[in-house]
């Protein structure tokens, strides 16, 4: 009987992961997400547009269009809110 219960604790011990195995994979996991996090944020702080894009002619075309009470109060055009 002892030998049955060795053999069974031994296949047990076997089977059973390496806690400092598993330690050094989540370790390096934690590592590589922490990384990941931090070039993502980097990215995120970066602007998406130069300095002065809103002020460029292009980006306020449709301002200054929608001004021009001409071309605003054309038949077709949507009524303004201050209407």
């Amino acid at each position: 009987m002892s030998f049955i219960l060795e053999a069974v604790g031994h296949i047990i011990r076997r089977n059973m992961e390496d806690p400092k195995e598993r330690e050094d994979y989540w370790n390096a996991h934690i590592d590589n997400v922490d990384m990941k996090r931090k070039k993502v944020k980097d990215a995120i702080n970066q602007p998406v547009k130069p300095f002065g894009f809103w002020n460029s002619a292009p980006a306020n075309a449709k301002y200054n269009t929608n001004l021009d009470p001409g071309i605003n109060t054309l038949p077709g055009r949507a009524k303004t809110v201050d209407d």
